[in-house]
């Protein structure tokens, strides 16, 4: 092997490790502030409307799988706030598992059920609404479901980026790593990764301005379609009311972000929204969130 060839592969093994070194680092830091909480949030029931549920033979429980609870919310994500209401919604029995031990995709949350794994909230629901014979949209019309799966499909694929963008991108002063207590010296690897994630999904190719616009054109969009409505269809809740309000509640009640701050005040038919589905199926609501970060969640 030439000099130059002998030194370009040691180069490219001192990176390897510097990068290794840094992925520890941050799962090490992640895991300690986490495996408290988690020995604290591992549940084996819960409320629903005021009435406890535990699994038995006959109505076996689920294990959803996610990570720690959020400062004023469930959830940091909405795809785990989305898969629990349903849960609730539907009336399926489950324990939360917080200790952070990730699905075959590498992602949170995901759920085990009668021995099974089963990965990604949207296929975890499908997979409940088959095994337990589960339809939250029977009362909705086919152009009912065709409107839902498309509001569905924008907050989760386009407005879910613009959001991500504010709270780990944008907002350097109170965004989700000043917040949630990142060290300084590892903020810049999570920003780098999630800028790289969302130019390569294409929102991250705006500016910081169009994206701002994109988020009010989705909210607003939410709040016309729900207009004077209980829920997105009326007084019945269906399932694409999970996956919304999971987007929603996400960053309604949690103040990361500069731009979505300054963007919800203006839509007070979605906070609405929010606070009605958050009355209806989390009673327990405040019990599980760590109050703004001042206790560990109950459940």
């Amino acid at each position: 092997m030439s000099d130059a060839a002998q030194k370009l592969t040691c180069n490219i093994r001192t990176r390897l490790v510097s990068i290794g070194i840094i992925t520890i680092l941050t799962l090490s830091i992640y895991s300690a502030r986490h495996s408290q909480e988690a020995r604290r949030t591992i549940y084996t029931s819960r409320m629903v409307r005021g009435t406890q549920v535990s699994g038995s033979d006959t109505n076996p429980m689920v294990t959803l799988y996610q990570l720690g609870r959020a400062p004023h919310s469930p959830s940091l994500t909405p795809f785990a706030i989305k898969l629990e209401t349903y849960l609730r919604v539907a009336n399926i029995p489950y324990k939360n598992d917080h200790s952070g031990k990730s699905s075959s995709k590498g992602k949170f949350p995901w759920i085990s059920y009668n021995g099974k794994k089963i990965a990604d909230s949207e296929f975890c629901i499908e997979f409940l609404n088959k095994e337990r014979n589960i339809d939250l949209n029977n009362h909705l019309s086919a152009e009912q479901r065709g409107a839902g799966r498309a509001l569905q499909k924008m907050v989760e694929e386009n407005t879910y980026w613009t959001v991500v963008l504010d709270r780990w991108v944008y907002d350097k002063t109170n965004g989700a790593p000043t917040a949630l207590g990142v060290p300084k010296i590892l903020r810049w690897l999570f920003r780098s990764r999630i800028k790289t994630a969302a130019k390569k999904q294409g929102m991250g190719r705006h500016t910081q301005d169009e994206v701002e616009q994109i988020l009010r054109s989705d909210i607003n969009a939410v709040s016309d379609y729900i207009g004077t409505k209980k829920f997105l269809f009326g007084d019945a809740v269906s399932q694409y009311d999970c996956a919304v309000f999971g987007m929603m509640a996400a960053m309604f009640y949690e103040p990361f972000g500069g731009i979505a701050r300054g963007v919800i005040t203006d839509f007070p038919v979605v906070r609405g929204y929010c606070d009605r589905m958050k009355a209806e199926f989390w009673p327990d609501w405040e019990e599980c969130t760590t109050g703004g970060g001042t206790r560990q969640a109950t459940k």
